[in-house]
């Protein structure tokens, strides 16, 4: 009995290190996403707002 919930314990916890990591790793993958987004939709913003308020 005490093997069997021994076998369970590490199984348990190793799931859900498994888990966080696979949490992380998305979060991690997010933020780099929307860095690399971030600059080119700053420059699309700030081009536009100029052919907006620009006489032509």
């Amino acid at each position: 009995m005490s093997k069997i919930f021994k076998k369970y314990r590490k199984l348990f916890i190793k799931t859900w290190v498994e888990t966080i990591g696979t949490i992380l790793f998305l979060v991690i993958f997010t933020m780099i996403v929307f860095g690399i987004l971030a600059t080119p939709l700053q420059l699309t913003l700030k081009a536009s707002y100029l052919l907006k308020n620009t006489n032509s």
